[in-house]
């Protein structure tokens, strides 16, 4: 090996090949190369007029190496770009994944540009109708949605979670048949009927309450409003979470149940967050990473029921913020928090 003046590094190789009293060789000077480990900076701030954002770029790096990116956007939604990336190149196994990229998919299409996420709009169509297709694919015999591929049995908070992505495909000319949401909704209302969510996965962590605080608001989008349930939850509150509430909340905001119990439900809702002068945000424990025991879910459901459900005030600001604070590397952390 030999190093030059310019500090790199040249191996030279020599090949040699012998049969008898025939031999060949050849010699290459290769020149070695320092692959290091790539590393990703993100840096960002809200400016009003004149600001700085500084960026500590790594010592020894090599020449040629660093790529400076810079977004400029006037909306909070740039600040989702990490996300939905990482979504986008994802992939997809279990019904949960599954919705959590076709989901923002089909309802950011026309926000991605302001993001400044660039993508063919044929490719961008034809990846989200694929995901669409797959998450009716989980279909059961029983109506509802299998959390792996081929299941038989299905999942109760998979299948309200695979009807987001669903009925909003369905209202962007997405090819959602009728009949196939139609199933889906009496398996939730037999569920509902029932009084008892068991059908869960074992890691799930998830209150009973806050799977049919779930149901209410999915089949009230889909045109089956169960506003007898709200009073039952409401006075059951002991049972929900954060989480629950939240859906609670949206529900009555979209029509079910009476609106006058809207100011309590975010009452309890705001009661149970943590409140800094700057953010607010949900503590607990991230269950190893699962999605389906994250306080982010739960900080982000606060901030679907604070935007369609209050009045505008300080806590959806509070909340946005802390919520894009609790984001690693431009994401934050799993498929369904992203």
């Amino acid at each position: 090996v030999v190093i030059g003046k310019d500090g790199k590094a040249t191996a030279t190789v020599k090949f040699v090949a012998r049969l008898g009293n025939q031999a060949d060789a050849v010699e290459l000077a290769v020149p070695v190369l320092n692959p290091g480990s790539r590393r990703r900076l993100i840096e960002r701030a809200q400016i009003s007029g004149q600001g700085q954002v500084a960026i500590q770029l790594p010592e020894g790096r090599l020449p040629g190496s660093t790529m400076l990116e810079v977004m400029v956007s006037t909306t909070s939604l740039s600040e989702l770009k990490g996300a939905v990336d990482r979504l986008m190149d994802y992939p997809n196994g279990c019904l949960e994944q599954t919705t959590s990229t076709a989901y923002p998919l089909v309802v950011l299409s026309e926000l991605l540009p302001e993001m400044g996420v660039t993508v063919d709009e044929a490719a961008l169509k034809k990846f989200s109708t694929a995901g669409v297709a797959r998450i009716l694919s989980f279909q059961t015999s029983g109506g509802g949605l299998s959390y792996w591929p081929g299941g038989s049995e299905p999942h109760a908070f998979g299948t309200a979670f695979g009807l987001t992505a669903l009925i909003e495909a369905k209202k962007r000319g997405y090819d959602v048949p009728e009949a196939a949401l139609a199933r889906m909704a009496s398996f939730l209302e037999e569920s509902l009927r029932k009084g008892e969510i068991k059908e869960e996965m074992p890691h799930a962590a998830m209150a009973d309450a806050d799977t049919r605080a779930l149901f209410v608001m999915t089949l009230g989008r889909l045109g089956r409003p169960q506003s007898a349930y709200v009073p039952v939850l409401w006075q059951q509150r002991g049972k929900l979470t954060p989480f629950g509430l939240a859906f609670l909340a949206v529900a009555v905001a979209e029509g079910a149940g009476d609106r006058a119990l809207l100011p309590a439900i975010l009452g309890d809702i705001r009661a149970a967050a943590k409140i800094e002068p700057e953010q607010a945000y949900y503590e607990g424990d991230r269950a190893a990473g699962w999605s389906m025991g994250s306080p982010l879910r739960t900080h982000a459901g606060a901030l679907l029921a604070y935007a369609l459900a209050s009045p505008p005030d300080e806590m959806r600001a509070k909340l946005l913020t802390g919520l894009i604070k609790r984001q690693q590397g431009g994401s934050w952390g799993n498929t369904q928090e992203d």
